[in-house]
């Protein structure tokens, strides 16, 4: 379950809920019988559509199931099996479980506007205000623009539920400021490392070191920038063991630690090698191949060397190798 992160956005969906206040009334009143009953809900709507099955599970995987059955005046622009399928193809990736589950919560509630949109109300120019707090543009035909690099165009609009309404669109939104940093990662080492759940205490010391600095004197820009780069990159169950977390060090100490675990070179397959240069000139490494195992990183500073744990990520750039330790 992706529960890491969603009580800030099911907070707001409560606020949402106790600000809506309505009563909702049974029957059809003076209705003429035309006009068909409306008798699901925002999470029933888009649970029963058979084109939306993907999302529905990690709407599920989120925990945001409950609150779109509950919240009133909410429209949910819904992207289609076919678009989140687009999205791991770019991705690289079978299904969604690697993604860290901050970003599929972020990415997640940007399709919920916190108002009921139907299709006349969504004119060109206008801006619609999300859960996730970005904003999402209306463009000509209509469109939706995004953080995505394509506009999202609709395939079904207007289907109304007892609490909101469903647009289901063909492509992914993503939230502009998490797209800047999506878009230039892709294909790169630095996208495991960033986007992946093993490795979210490592993306956010990254972050943090990154922090302020121009392009060029990042570790995020090395990582993207260099025609051939390795990084052994620990997992979180390296710093959960240790009790490191991101407020441990420093941006410049993480800055220091995180580079002593990048080669400027693509190491694979790893060899019997040593005095291997790192982007931290006062570290050098040590590896071996694997010979039962993995093969194993040893840094300058280490007493013993470090196991790879799991199979390296290759990249259009280099490699990456999760490791169970920390390089000194």
């Amino acid at each position: 379950m992706r529960n890491l992160e969603i009580s800030n956005w099911m907070t707001r969906l409560l606020a949402l809920t106790m600000l809506a206040g309505m009563v909702l009334m049974a029957g059809c009143g003076d209705d003429d019988g035309d006009e068909p009953a409306v008798n699901q809900n925002v999470w029933e709507v888009i649970n029963s559509d058979s084109r939306l099955s993907l999302l529905a599970a990690e709407l599920e995987a989120a925990g945001l199931d409950g609150a779109l059955a509950t919240t009133n005046n909410i429209t949910v622009f819904a992207p289609s099996n076919a678009a989140l399928q687009t999205l791991l193809t770019q991705l690289g990736l079978p299904d969604f479980s690697p993604i860290r589950d901050e970003l599929a919560v972020a990415v997640l509630t940007y399709h919920v506007a916190t108002s009921i949109k139907m299709a006349s109300d969504l004119t060109v120019g206008s801006e619609i205000t999300t859960l996730q707090g970005e904003l999402i543009e209306v463009a000509g035909g209509p469109t939706l623009v995004s953080g995505a690099t394509n506009d999202a165009g609709f395939i079904e609009t207007d289907i109304e539920a007892t609490n909101g309404v469903v647009h289901v669109i063909d492509v992914v939104l993503v939230p502009p400021l998490l797209g800047e940093q999506i878009v230039g990662i892709l294909g790169t080492v630095a996208q495991p490392i960033l986007l992946a759940e093993d490795f979210s205490i490592l993306a956010s010391g990254i972050l943090k070191a990154d922090a302020g600095k121009p392009v060029e004197q990042t570790i995020v820009g090395a990582m993207v920038g260099l025609d051939d780069i390795t990084v052994f990159a620990p997992v979180d169950a390296v710093f959960n063991g240790a009790g490191i977390t991101v407020d441990t060090y420093t941006a410049e100490e993480w800055d220091a630690i995180i580079r002593g675990h990048a080669v400027p070179a693509t190491l694979s397959p790893l060899t019997d090698a040593s005095g291997i240069a790192t982007v931290n000139a006062g570290v050098t490494l040590t590896t071996t191949a694997p010979n039962g195992n993995l093969g194993t990183v040893q840094g300058s500073g280490n007493d013993a060397a470090i196991p790879v744990v799991a199979e390296g990520l290759p990249a259009g750039n280099g490699i990456t190798y999760p490791i169970g330790g920390v390089i000194l």
